[in-house]
């Protein structure tokens, strides 16, 4: 059924607005009156349809007078039989028309009662004639001071949309210039948020290269009995770092082994115990003279499916009990440190020598990202 009115609309366009019909009248009953210029006309031959008074404007909703001129329409032609003549089509269900009612225009008399505009000619290219005769009644209403003319200031409905449009669009560059200002600043913040950190981790680099001359035993640094962390400060400088107990790896490259001890570490200023980012991988070799390891080994980390990549960020000499060790330490941020922590399989590579790491070794580093953040 809604296909079939449809299929009845668009044939009424068709007759309507064809050049056999334009200049025809039909007649129907006003049963409805929208707004103070639209219309809907009952056909005397059945359906409905929707008319637009030709040439004029009413006050927008909004405007003073919007419901005054629609009230004033509705006395005029609610309930009344018209005829009409469709001009052309002025939206896509509604029709601009001349609507006559016992032979007068209600187009002319909207303008003469001062219930409307004449829209400009150079916007309708309404006849030549039949504009001055609209453009007369508007006079002959205006020099009146009636409706329309007698609200001050009252400007015709196509100035006021213009004005809103204008309006419309000031307030969207401002918004737009607002959100552009709040993105630029937390753009800002951001950049310094990570300028601060990077200064912060560097700052905490420097004092850990500073600091770091040797590889702490147990008995050097205070353990935390829960964590099992070895923890140092130093209250002058205001310096620190949490360190995870050694783990002896058995590294190996074919047939050939090397005895390397590992652990994970965190530099941190002042007294919170608090690092800032900054998470280290060291390893000590024992033999040093004979090791293939040194400062310029890079290490490969297999985390899961993770590959990282380092290459050596430190790299110093201890001494033990038994002579000189080799110490090296390789960099990593939070997310890499936690990353390895939190591996199921976690391998690694050093120099050509590769060794997995075991629970009791991620457990450790697990302890320190705790404790560090």
């Amino acid at each position: 059924m809604r296909y079939i009115k449809l299929f009845v609309l668009s044939i009424s366009l068709l007759l309507l607005t064809s050049p056999a019909f334009a200049q025809r009248n039909f007649a129907g009953k006003v049963v409805e009156v929208v707004d103070g210029k639209t219309v809907v006309i009952e056909l005397t031959g059945g359906g409905k349809m929707t008319a637009s008074l030709q040439y004029i404007e009413v006050p927008e909703a909004g405007q003073p007078l919007n419901g005054v001129v629609r009230d004033h329409l509705s006395a005029l032609v609610l309930g009344k039989v018209v005829e009409f003549r469709a001009q052309n089509i002025a939206t896509d269900v509604t029709f601009a028309c001349k609507v006559l009612l016992n032979g007068v225009d209600i187009s002319q008399q909207m303008l003469r009662d001062g219930a409307a505009w004449h829209m400009p000619l150079e916007t309708t290219g309404q006849e030549t004639v039949q504009n001055a005769e609209y453009a007369s009644n508007q006079s002959l209403a205006k020099g009146e001071k009636r409706g329309v003319w007698s609200v001050a200031g009252l400007k015709p409905a196509w100035e006021h949309r213009a004005e809103l449009a204008a309006q419309k669009e000031e307030e969207l560059k401002k918004e737009v210039a607002q959100r552009e200002m709040r993105e630029k600043y937390e753009r800002e913040v951001v950049a310094r948020q990570s300028a601060e950190k990077r200064q912060r981790a560097q700052e905490a680099q420097r004092a850990m290269n500073s600091q770091m001359s040797f590889w702490p035993n147990v008995g050097t640094s205070k353990v935390d009995p829960v964590s099992n962390l070895l923890k140092e400060y130093d209250p002058v400088k205001k310096f620190g770092s949490l360190e995870t107990p050694d783990v002896v790896l058995q590294m190996s490259s074919g047939a050939k082994t090397e005895r390397v001890d590992f652990r994970a570490l965190t530099a941190y200023q002042g007294e919170t115990g608090k690092g800032a980012g900054v998470y280290m991988i060291g390893f000590l070799i024992r033999e040093p003279k004979t090791s293939v390891f040194n400062k310029a080994s890079s290490l490969q980390i297999s985390a899961d499916k993770s590959k990282i990549a380092m290459k050596a960020a430190l790299g110093e000499t201890a001494y033990g009990p038994n002579g000189q060790w080799k110490v090296i330490f390789y960099k990593f941020d939070q997310e890499q440190m936690t990353q390895i922590a939190y591996a199921d399989n976690l391998e690694i590579k050093l120099a050509g020598y590769s060794a997995v790491v075991d629970e009791k070794a991620k457990n450790h580093m697990r302890h320190l990202l705790l404790a560090s953040n």
